[in-house]
């Protein structure tokens, strides 16, 4: 899927490089909705969360994506243009 929303979130991820982004972005299920958790330090605290209300759940987005596992949506959102960071 590369049309659609762009997430830009190099601003805010400034030490991403000390890790892979797994350990600043994570997926979850919340409220009826799937919602990226942002932490600005290797599996730091959430600073900023992003709601997909068009999604019911995690396993919805990774449908429009293809993938199986957290780790693997970020790569391929990274890769479509869907998601920004610094790497």
């Amino acid at each position: 899927k590369s049309s659609g929303d762009k997430l830009d979130l190099a601003d805010l991820l400034q030490s991403e490089h000390t890790g892979t982004l797994s350990h600043f972005l994570t997926f979850v299920d919340e409220g009826g909705h799937a919602v990226l958790n942002v932490a600005t330090e290797t599996d730091g605290a959430v600073v900023q969360k992003v709601v997909f209300d068009n999604y019911a759940d995690v396993a919805a987005l990774q449908a429009t994506f293809a993938d199986v596992s957290g780790a693997d949506l970020i790569a391929k959102m990274v890769t479509n243009g869907n998601l920004k960071t610094d790497i």
